[in-house]
Formats: C-alpha cells, sequence, structure tokens
C-alpha cells in the first residue's frame, strides 16, 4: 500500500518521472481550465454557464486543487530539509513562484473587478510551471537570473535617463508631443523596444541624435537579452540530456548480473572491451578520465565515471554479482588496492590484473589474480619470433584481429550430451570441425593434447580451437 510519509515526493511529483509527467499534464489541464472559465466570468463568452452558481462550483473545485498542489510541494519540500523551522518556510513562502501559486488559489468571483485580474495573472504565470517545454527554459533562466536582473536594472536606468533628456530637449520646442514626464517615458519604452508607433517623435536636432541613440541601444539590448535567454536555455538543455544520458546509464549497469568490469580504458582496456563486446558478454567500463569515458560511451559501452579504487564506485558497478574484474589502470598500486576491495565485496571474483613489476606480480598471485606484465608479454614475442618465427607466425595467425581462426573455452554443464562421453565418441571434431587442445577439470588440472579415449567429465572445460563461424555453431549447440 502506498505510504505517503515513506514516498519521496520530490521524485512522485517534481521530476522527469512518469508519475511526474502524468502530474504535470492534470495541473496543466486544470490551470487552463481555470483561465477559461475566468474568462467567461468576464463575459468573454468562450463557453456559457447556466448560472452564477455553476461557475462558483467549479472555481471552488479548481481552487481545492490549487491548494493541495501548494500543499504537495510545501511537503516534498520539507522532507528535503534536515530540520524543519519557520525560517525555512517562510523561504518557502516568500519565493516569487510560491507567492504566484498563493494567489492563484483565491477564489476569483471573490475579488471585485479590476483586482481580480491579479488572480487571473498569476494563473496565467502559473501554467508554464506545468509544460515541459516552458520548464525547461525557465530553469535555464533561474540559473541566469543575476545576469538577467543586472540587464533589466541597466535597462530601467537608461528608460529612466533617456526620458528625463527627451523631456528637457523637447518639452519646450514640441509642448503637444511632449506635454508630461509620462509622455517621454513612453517614447523611451517605445523607442528602446524597438516598436516606433510614432505617436510621440522628436524634432529637434539634439532630440533625434537622442533618438537615434536610444535606438542603437535597443537593439543591442534585444541582441544580448536574447543571447542571455538562448545561452542559459541551451546550457540547462544540455545538463538536462546529460543527466538523462547518465540516468539511463545506471539503470543499464543495475540490471547487469554475472558480468564483466574492466577497470581503465587506456589502451589495453579499449582492446579488453573490444573482445567482451565481440563475444557478446556483459561489462562496464570505470574510468576517471573524462575523454576516455567519452570515448567508451561513443563506441557503446556502459560506462561509470570515477576512480575504480573506491569502494563506493565499485559498488555502482556491482562487483558483489560480477563475473570477473580486469585491473588494466597504469598504477601497479591502484590496481592493487582496486584488487583487495573487489575481494573483500566477492570473493570468488575472477581477476585478471596488469602488473609493471614482478614484484607487483606476486603480490597479485598472493590474492588470486591472474597477471599481465607487458614488458615480459613484449620480450617473449621478440625473443619467439628470433627464435621459432614460424611459432610466431602461427600464434599471430590465431589471435589476430582480421584472422578467422579463433581460441575460447566452453564449460561443460551436468545436462550437457558430452558429459561423460569420450572425446572419440563425440561429434565435436567430426560435425564442427573443432580440435580441443585442453581439458580443464572442475578441481583445475590440465590435460594437454588429450587422447581419444579421455573421457569428458560434468562440470569441465575444454579449450578449443577452431574457425570463428564454427566455434560459434558449436558455442548455441552447447548453450541449447
Amino acid at each position: 500500500m502506498f505510504n505517503l510519509k515513506k514516498a519521496n515526493l520530490q521524485e512522485i511529483f517534481y521530476t522527469s518521472s512518469r508519475t511526474s509527467k502524468l502530474f504535470n499534464i492534470f495541473m496543466s489541464s486544470v490551470t487552463i481550465i481555470s483561465i477559461i472559465s475566468t474568462l467567461e466570468y468576464d463575459s468573454a463568452k468562450i463557453v456559457t454557464y447556466k448560472s452564477t452558481l455553476t461557475y462558483e462550483v467549479l472555481e471552488i473545485i479548481i481552487v481545492s486543487i490549487f491548494i493541495m498542489e501548494y500543499i504537495l510541494k510545501l511537503s516534498a519540500y520539507l522532507k528535503k530539509l534536515d530540520k524543519i523551522t519557520t525560517i525555512a518556510i517562510g523561504k518557502f513562502i516568500i519565493t516569487p513562484v510560491n507567492i504566484v501559486d498563493a494567489l492563484s488559489f483565491i477564489p476569483y468571483f471573490s475579488m471585485p473587478y479590476p483586482y481580480r485580474l491579479v488572480i487571473l495573472v498569476a494563473r496565467i504565470i502559473k501554467l508554464p510551471r506545468f509544460i515541459t517545454g516552458i520548464k525547461t527554459i525557465l530553469d535555464g533562466l533561474k540559473e541566469s537570473l543575476v545576469g538577467v536582473g543586472v540587464f533589466f536594472i541597466i535597462l530601467l536606468f537608461i528608460i529612466f535617463s533617456s526620458s528625463i533628456m527627451i523631456f528637457s530637449l523637447e518639452h519646450k520646442v514640441n509642448p503637444h508631443e511632449f506635454q508630461s514626464i509620462t509622455d517621454a517615458i513612453w517614447w523611451s519604452i517605445v523607442t528602446i523596444t524597438t516598436v516606433g508607433y510614432g505617436d510621440i517623435y522628436p524634432v529637434s536636432t539634439a532630440g533625434r541624435i537622442l533618438a537615434s541613440i536610444v535606438m542603437i541601444i535597443g537593439i543591442s539590448s534585444i541582441a544580448i537579452l536574447t543571447s542571455i535567454f538562448s545561452s542559459s536555455f541551451i546550457d540547462n538543455l544540455l545538463q538536462k540530456l546529460k543527466y538523462n544520458r547518465e540516468a539511463a546509464m545506471e539503470k543499464s549497469v543495475d540490471k547487469l548480473n554475472n558480468h564483466f568490469i574492466v577497470c581503465g580504458f587506456g589502451r589495453v582496456g579499449k582492446i579488453v572491451a573490444k573482445r567482451l563486446m565481440e563475444n557478446n558478454k556483459d561489462f562496464v567500463i570505470i574510468e576517471r578520465v573524462e575523454n576516455a569515458i567519452q570515448d567508451a560511451q561513443k563506441q557503446g559501452y556502459l560506462t561509470i565515471y570515477g576512480d575504480a579504487t573506491d569502494e563506493e564506485i565499485l559498488g555502482k558497478a556491482h562487483i558483489d554479482r560480477a563475473q570477473g574484474i580486469a585491473l588494466l589502470m597504469e598504477s601497479d598500486a591502484k590496481n592493487l588496492y582496486s584488487l583487495i576491495t573487489a575481494k573483500d565485496e566477492n570473493r570468488n571474483i575472477f581477476a585478471v590484473a596488469r602488473a609493471n613489476t614482478e614484484e607487483s606480480v606476486k603480490k597479485f598471485k598472493k590474492l588470486g589474480a591472474k597477471t599481465i606484465s607487458l614488458y615480459r608479454t613484449s620480450a617473449d614475442k621478440i625473443s619467439r619470433m628470433l627464435i621459432a618465427p614460424a611459432v610466431a607466425d602461427f600464434i599471430s595467425i590465431t589471435f589476430g584481429d582480421e584472422q578467422d581462426i579463433k581460441m575460447d573455452e566452453y564449460f561443460i554443464k551436468n545436462k550437457s550430451k558430452y558429459a561423460g562421453a569420450k572425446i572419440k565418441d563425440t561429434d565435436i571434431r567430426s560435425k564442427f570441425n573443432i580440435i580441443i587442445i585442453a581439458i580443464v577439470s572442475k578441481t583445475g588440472e590440465y590435460v594437454f593434447n588429450p587422447k581419444a579415449d579421455n573421457v569428458i567429465d560434468a562440470n569441465s572445460t575444454l579449450i578449443c580451437i577452431g574457425r570463428k563461424k564454427d566455434m560459434s555453431i558449436f558455442k548455441a549447440n552447447l548453450e541449447s
């Protein structure tokens, strides 16, 4: 059953969630109905009420909904506070948006004309808060509120100054047009906004020079204001897109199970991610360099921005239910620390770590991790090419990016048709054209180059080599 006390009201009603969107549609519909009904009350003749009572009942229902929404918003605000105080409630009430909301739930018919028009204006201002596109613009303007405020203060100063100046220049030579300071203010507003009704205009040379300056200032002001609005809107929109992308990424990561975690998206990390993708393995990349994260996201990989040595970051990657982790950061110390943290959360996780020194190799092995040593791998490859070039070529062909030959491992389940069968009695070679080069027992013992009479035990692993197409068919056959 829904518990209002434990519910996150902010998330339910005031975010981008589905319930929030439905709530916004409902509130915007109610607000539009209230605007139409108030206009009809003032004889706009949009709809026709049979009696004044019909309107008043509708108005009371609308006001009740507005009050409930106000209380709901106040409750969501108070739930976010560590301590509820009178000052905190006062800050909420005197916020311009909330003042408008408070005015909107005054019954329209209770106020005389023209004072009740304030209520109508409040409801018109209230409407954009529930419309997604306009909300995005308003959110953007909030972030540049200081800049907009300074702009309007300067604009008001220019209007005030130009009004005094034009009145001083034109009042004596053109008394019919500039009868009072209010005429001068009207002229300044019309000129600076480039509306130019032409009902009031200067006739003196000095007045026309001033008018030209005010026109140029007006055009420049519009350009500046447009720039402030557009940049605020674009910045806010980009932030929202980034937030939505990160939220979608988090949801995808939360669904992962029995997956792999790749810590570091450098040269080695990129190759590992590519291989995992080619083999349809679920994985997530942890990287603290922003450019590397963006590169990974462009390739469609799930990512988490942060340091893999941070326990919280590994928690976000769901280390507790991961199958394996690749520690491929530049620093041996970071790889070692991340391994210790990973083993604390998931003792049985399979770990492979990059090691730069022999001392690091020993430490990783003590913690039960397989290691790769780039300098040793390179040295072994060079010496092999010198001593046994044919072997080196064969390995290059086997593991080359563009080659058709592949080496892989396959786990034999209890219910598999191969469990308990001799190699010679299976169709692995005859049907799938795959060579078994080793069998790994469930205890971890290796049998290299097994004979035809060797039995494939349940829960053992076959290490095979063959063409990619044949290996894929064999894998699908095993899974079925």
